[in-house]
């Protein structure tokens, strides 16, 4: 009995320490001890598994493993994995291959859309269309086009003394735009006074497009970007155009009856034999504009910055000036007589440049005397410091 109790005790003692030594592994001052030591080694989080609720998961990662190693060791998985990456390459290059012709699948069915609605108002998904047609998306340059030098760029290569190659790789990064010339954007709307009844193309952002020789009867095209856009030869009868910006566009031999171009900004534009009977320029904006020989009848031209533009020859029959800006304007042979009224003009001809009975007519088709400016008596040049051709002549001369 005895010796049961002293086996009894020593277990007991045995076991006692057992559970103390793991207290005190599972100390922090024991584990920083063991730190300085760098005897400490972390337990894992599934030192356990039997434990957990992980067990089936811990259980197929062990199974995974396995499997993944005897993979790994396979050739003909490495051979697929190379032909994976060569055809992802080969598709690539058949995607970049194929832009352009993508970008014409996109503009063919981008005039269709044009095309299709035909005589009809409204917008029609015409504006969105107009506006990709005459964009230049970037495209990858490749291939690059072999192409001829131009003769300009031949001299210049032999004035630097380089080498002149009868053909170069010319790389080109943007989709060249479309040419809308003959473009027929016309209505079934057919009376004059109905400005801007037709296609709704308000804020259509098309600058530098080319709509020469286009049919754009009635079209709104109200606060639209058309800076050096070519008009050329086009119907643009009862177009709205009000507060549309037209810096720099060209306008030669347009018909632009009844017109409405309230706000416009036409700065520089070439207006050459422009038809403006009718039209509306109320606070437009033409300095530096050329309008050499232009129809101007029946126009408004109340409170229209002329600043300094071309207007050799036009007409004012019926038309309209009410405090109209023509400070150094050349007014060869403009007869403002013809005008229906003439209102608050005075301090607005300052430089002004008018003919009189001797002058020559400078403008083409050139033209001998008489080339006279014919004003009313109310508006007298000299009071409104005016200059005769001449004068201006001997000051450039001078």
């Amino acid at each position: 009995m005895f010796h049961f109790q002293i086996n009894f005790a020593y277990l007991w003692k045995h076991i006692s320490d057992k559970i103390d030594r793991r207290k005190k592994m599972k100390s922090k001052a024991y584990i920083s001890h063991l730190k300085r030591k760098g005897l400490y080694v972390k337990e894992k989080p599934f030192s356990d598994p039997k434990k957990s609720l992980l067990i089936p998961f811990w259980w197929a990662e062990r199974k995974l493993e396995v499997v993944a190693r005897w993979l790994s060791n396979l050739a003909l998985l490495e051979i697929f994995g190379l032909l994976g990456n060569i055809s992802i390459l080969l598709a690539v290059i058949s995607f970049l291959s194929e832009q352009d012709n993508r970008h014409d699948q996109d503009i063919l069915s981008s005039w269709q859309t044009v095309t299709s609605a035909s005589g009809q108002t409204g917008s029609g998904g015409r504006l969105e269309a107009i506006e990709f047609m005459i964009s230049q998306p970037m495209r990858f340059p490749w291939p690059c086009r072999y192409e001829r030098y131009f003769l300009a760029e031949s001299e210049l290569l032999i004035e630097l003394g380089l080498p002149t190659e009868p053909y170069f790789p010319r790389c080109i990064l943007f989709q060249p735009s479309q040419s809308l010339e003959g473009l027929d954007l016309s209505s079934n709307v057919k009376q004059p006074f109905m400005t801007g009844s037709g296609v709704y193309l308000s804020g259509l952002q098309a600058p530098k497009v080319i709509l020469s020789k286009s049919n754009l009867e009635y079209v709104n095209l109200s606060h639209a970007n058309l800076n050096q856009a070519i008009l050329v030869d086009s119907k643009l009868q009862s177009v709205s155009l009000r507060n549309a910006q037209l810096m720099g566009a060209n306008l030669q031999g347009s018909d632009l009856q009844y017109a409405d171009l309230r706000g416009a900004n036409l700065s520089g534009a070439d207006l050459f034999g422009a038809n403006l009977k009718g039209s509306n320029l109320t606070d437009a904006i033409l300095p530096n504009a050329r309008l050499l020989l232009a129809d101007l009848s029946d126009t408004v031209l109340e409170r229209t910055d002329l600043h300094k533009s071309d207007l050799r020859g036009v007409k004012l029959q019926g038309s309209r000036l009410i405090e109209a800006d023509l400070s150094g304007a050349q007014l060869d042979e403009v007869n403002f007589l013809e005008a229906e009224e003439l209102i608050q003009m005075d301090g607005r001809l300052d430089s002004a440049i008018y003919t009189t009975k001797n002058s020559v007519c400078g403008y083409v088709p050139a033209r001998m005397p008489p080339c006279e400016t014919k004003f009313p008596e109310i508006l007298n040049p000299k009071s409104n410091n005016m200059i005769t051709r001449e004068e201006h002549s001997n000051e450039e001369k001078s």
